[in-house]
């Protein structure tokens, strides 16, 4: 192995890296890992480029796409039961046997703001859905036997929806919940923001089933892929920092 690892290239931030280093130049390739702050910018834009780029060719395939969303009543507090009722519901209106039969795979965005402290917070299920058209009203009338209280659902076929390049355009409106933090106001928002990213917490914001399963979206994808060309030396074989650390430890050790 050649030449000094150095971190010069390494961006200064908050984030935790996953550090690689070229065998032959020691060039250093940084890739910055998820944080647990939802509100994070940085985390919020590169969720959505490996989201968008995964999905675009699935939502392209699909036979007959129809976006679908699910809202829960407001609810005063927020927290991880909350959100898990809410996936919780979601699950049991997939499980519907009718349903079942007319879904053949789909994604979903949890979306939940809080605009109003006297409303709270506002929970719903926006949904691309890959299937044959459901009416709406028997949508309303299952959602609101699940849920107890709540009723108010909307569907549409993308199509008729969204005009040039409506099914990118589509992803693109499911994800947007993706690519910018919640929206949360109110008189105690730091508290607000702990609460959200407290409820969250380990929590996937994207659901995806049937056809679009085997596309979910794993936090090893395009980090533990070995394939860069190195930018100075053109090398192709890459050590881990943990190598590195063995290696460093093996050379110390006493003989």
């Amino acid at each position: 192995m050649r030449g000094a690892f150095c971190l010069t290239n390494m961006i200064i931030d908050n984030h935790n890296y996953f550090k690689r280093y070229c065998t032959n130049c020691g060039f250093m390739h940084a890739i910055r890992l998820k944080c647990s702050d939802r509100f994070c910018p940085l985390c919020c834009k590169a969720d959505y480029k490996r989201l968008y780029d995964k999905y675009l060719p699935l939502i392209k395939e699909s036979e007959f796409l129809f976006h679908l969303t699910l809202t829960h009543k407001n609810k005063k507090f927020l927290n991880g039961n909350i959100v898990q009722k809410l996936l919780q519901d979601f699950n049991a209106f997939r499980k519907d046997a009718y349903i079942k039969r007319r879904i053949r795979g789909g994604l979903s965005v949890i979306e939940c703001v809080h605009k109003d402290d006297s409303k709270g917070w506002n929970l719903h299920m926006h949904c691309l859905m890959d299937g044959d058209y459901i009416d709406q009203d028997y949508i309303s009338k299952l959602w609101l036997s699940i849920t107890g209280d709540s009723s108010i659902v909307h569907i549409k076929a993308v199509s008729d929806r969204y005009k040039k390049e409506s099914r990118a355009l589509a992803l693109h409106y499911l994800l947007k919940y993706v690519l910018k933090p919640p929206h949360v106001e109110g008189s105690c928002l730091e508290d607000l923001k702990a609460d959200y990213n407290s409820a969250f917490y380990r929590t996937r914001h994207i659901v995806a089933y049937g056809s679009f399963y085997d596309a979910s979206f794993s936090l090893e994808d395009g980090v533990l892929g070995f394939d860069l060309v190195c930018p100075v030396c053109g090398g192709t074989e890459w050590i881990t920092e943990f190598d590195l650390l063995c290696m460093e430890n093996m050379a110390y050790r006493p003989g």
